[in-house]
């Protein structure tokens, strides 16, 4: 046999001891059930938990075990960042929150989302195992993996199940890896094994790439190579530059792809319009440089210093 009390016109819930936590909401029902006693808020409540706010529409409050479920418009709050969701599992013995449905985590630099998240107050981490997506505010830069997690005590993600990274400028970038570890400390990207990385025709392949939020730029090194249609190009580093362009697109500068450089025993193999093969073998090192998505110029410089420069434009797509 069930029975309820029902205690309405209530401002505040005081320091619920049993509970760990300030609670304040409009309306409150005590049910008795065989799974022991719930405690509902049918109208909306607050949970203030030291720095940590949660809100929501309706709450279900199990004594038994000591967590929440908190349904419509579930809000949690902290000075670093804010996560909304459809729902949430709170428990306040581990201060874990399992949220699901909508899932979106905002910061002023950061933008995580996913189906469902567990956040771990006490270490201020989030992570998820049924995909999420990290969004890089400053530069337009995302994430995505299967698996992964975001440390705010760190300010340091790590996704791992094949992650892919997209660099949204005049032309999208996309690198992909085994694992990806984001940096926000350093402002920087770290992808590891089996990296590619595609800009319109062109693939770079390597073992280990760094991308430089700040600078807007990136290196590949561990056996770097440039694939371009039929063209080749490898060295011991190989960096890449984006810069501003003078267009603008959706009310912002537009970007794209401006310098390729690639440092210490360069080789490459680069066909040109009228049938012309540039040639390179073992140079000190390469630059690319590239104007309107095209190959303006190319300079080599050889172990001697000599310097042979000239304009090659890439031979069209077969």
């Amino acid at each position: 046999m069930n029975f309820k009390i029902l205690i309405s016109g209530l401002v505040l819930v005081a320091s619920l001891t049993l509970f760990a936590a300030d609670i304040t909401a409009p309306k409150m029902e005590l049910i008795d059930s065989e799974n022991g006693r719930l405690t509902v808020f049918p109208e909306g409540i607050v949970i203030s938990d030291k720095d940590m706010k949660i809100t929501g529409k309706r709450a279900i409050f199990f004594e038994k075990d000591n967590r929440a479920i908190i349904k419509d418009s579930l809000t949690i709050t902290n000075p670093q960042y804010t996560i909304t969701a459809d729902s949430a599992i709170y428990s306040f013995t581990e201060k874990i929150s399992v949220l699901q449905g909508n899932v979106v985590v905002e910061s002023d630099t950061l933008e995580i989302r996913t189906n469902e998240l567990i956040f771990d107050q006490r270490q201020n981490l989030v992570k998820s195992q049924q995909g999420l997506v990290i969004k890089e505010k400053r530069q337009n830069i995302l994430v995505s993996s299967k698996i992964g997690e975001y440390d705010f005590n760190q300010a340091l993600g790590i996704t791992d199940s094949l992650p892919t990274l997209f660099i949204f400028r005049s032309d999208t970038t996309v690198i992909s890896s085994k694992k990806m570890v984001l940096d926000n400390n350093q402002y920087q990207y770290y992808a590891v094994e089996s990296v590619t990385v595609k800009n319109k025709d062109s693939y770079l392949y390597c073992d280990t790439l760094l991308f430089f939020v700040k600078e807007d730029s990136g290196v590949a090194f561990a056996n770097p190579r440039i694939s371009e249609n039929e063209n080749q190009l490898s060295g011991e580093k190989i960096w890449f530059y984006f810069d501003s362009q003078d267009s603008v697109l959706n009310g912002n500068e537009s970007k794209s792809l401006n310098k390729i450089r690639v440092d210490n025993n360069v080789n490459a193999k680069y066909f040109t319009k009228e049938n012309g093969v540039v040639e390179i073998n073992n140079a000190k090192y390469l630059i690319i440089n590239y104007q309107d998505n095209e190959v303006k110029n190319i300079y080599i410089t050889g172990d001697s210093l000599n310097l042979i420069s000239g304009t090659y434009r890439t031979k069209e797509k077969l």
